[in-house]
Order: C-alpha cells, then sequence, then structure tokens
C-alpha cells in the first residue's frame, strides 16, 4: 500500500478565514513541493481530548505524472 507524508510549513493568513499551506509531500518515495489553499471553517471541542480543534477545508491540485506514476483510465467496452 502507498503512503503519502506531507511536511508542511506554518500556514499563512492571506485574509480573513483564509491561508496557504506549502510543504514537502512524499508520496511512492518521490519528494516534491506542494501548496494548498485553506479555508478556516470554525473550531469546536474535541470531546476525546476536551481540547479546541480547528477544522479546515483544504483544496489544491495534484498531478500523479509529477510524481512518475502512470494513470490508467481504460474503460471497459
Amino acid at each position: 500500500m502507498a503512503q503519502t507524508y506531507l511536511l508542511s510549513t506554518p500556514a499563512l493568513c492571506m485574509d480573513k478565514g483564509h491561508y496557504t499551506l506549502t510543504g514537502n509531500m512524499t508520496l511512492h518515495g518521490v519528494t516534491k513541493s506542494v501548496t494548498f489553499d485553506l479555508q478556516y471553517r470554525g473550531t469546536v471541542t474535541n470531546p476525546q481530548t476536551n481540547q479546541p480543534s480547528a477544522g479546515f477545508i483544504a483544496s489544491g491540485t495534484l498531478n500523479a505524472l509529477y510524481w512518475g506514476l502512470a494513470v490508467s483510465l481504460a474503460l471497459p467496452c
């Protein structure tokens, strides 16, 4: 099974509720720099730890070829 790792730098605040997250993503042993846009969705109390947890939506585009992965989308007839 493939493992993916993301080692990020601190998120940069672009404006209220919007951030940019940059880091190094490793996929199939290949590490590349990636950037994601983050949108803050709110904070709630985590019921397991009783500590605040922040929620974000991350968006971005990952190209499998960037990591040397071939994608086959052959459809059966």
